[in-house]
């Protein structure tokens, strides 16, 4: 999710918070001015269902001591209007109150549903190894709404079939795994990172510009020194990354395909960069 993103939600929230606020307001002037006028509380309290249902539909927390609220209100104003308080008016505020409980109580299991909904949805985008977003969620970010403009990063280890062959399978998935964790620690918290193959990985970072890509492939270098300091040389973690900035949706595959380009351009001076030494070692 984008900045753009978190705060449009954010002001979603707001927005809503200050209407209901305004709701209840103007409900309680009207209420009042009924009661007094026409002294009898039958044209006004079925205004105080509304705010109470929007309360719970909106997923406000205070749903049930907004019921609480008009109906001790509603047993004020009966008492300052008429000078007592019958059973009737009594039980219509307990029901307000039970009513504004049950529709507190059905949004919220309507809501842990729809996470748990989530929740599983968001587990078949996992990549199982790693714990990053897997090649079908990235499709599905593609398709969703970016923060443009996005930076997309390819990474892909190095010499990872020769760490199969000498050291075994599971250090090569201890290096896909460790290349994950480098790479989401790098990243920003908005930013997304699936892997797409077997030693590849895909991170797009939104609202991201050159600098802002210059600075992810710093923090990516330092995690790894970090890394392997800690680890014995035959371990250590070699990643080759190509980068491209993106403006617009219309240029989202060809930039992959460019990222893609210079990853392997990367990895090949790497390769030949080493090469070259083992030539002036001989």
């Amino acid at each position: 999710m984008s900045r753009q993103d978190q705060l449009e939600q954010k002001q979603k929230r707001i927005s809503r918070h200050t209407m209901l606020i305004v709701l209840v307001i103007v409900i309680l002037m009207v209420s009042t001015l009924f009661a007094f006028i026409f002294k009898t509380d039958r044209l006004y309290t079925h205004l105080f269902y509304l705010p109470i249902a929007l309360s719970a539909l909106w997923r406000i927390r205070n749903t049930t001591a907004l019921g609480i609220a008009f109906g001790l209100y509603h047993l004020l104003l009966e008492w300052l209007v008429v000078g007592e308080i019958g059973i009737t008016v009594i039980l219509r505020a307990c029901i307000l109150i039970v009513i504004a409980f049950l529709l507190k109580v059905l949004c919220e299991r309507e809501l842990n549903y729809q996470k748990e909904i989530e929740k599983l949805s968001e587990e078949s985008s996992l990549d199982v190894l790693t714990g990053v977003y897997n090649r079908r969620k990235l499709d599905h970010v593609f398709q969703g709404h970016l923060g443009f403009p996005v930076c997309l990063f390819i990474a892909d280890i190095d010499g990872l079939k020769r760490i199969n062959d000498q050291l075994g399978h599971p250090v090569g998935d201890q290096q896909i795994k460790e290349t994950a964790e480098v790479l989401h620690k790098s990243l920003r918290a908005y930013d997304v990172l699936a892997r797409v193959g077997g030693d590849e990985f895909c991170a797009i970072a939104q609202e991201c510009d050159e600098q802002g890509a210059l600075e992810i492939l710093l923090r990516v270098e330092n995690q790894l020194e970090k890394l392997n300091q800690t680890q014995e040389p035959q371990n250590w973690l070699s990643i080759s990354i190509g980068y491209e900035l993106c403006l617009s949706r219309e240029n989202l595959k060809e930039a992959y395909q460019r990222a893609d380009q210079k990853m392997y351009e990367n990895k090949k001076r790497k390769y030949e960069v080493l090469n070259e030494a083992d030539k002036r070692t001989l």
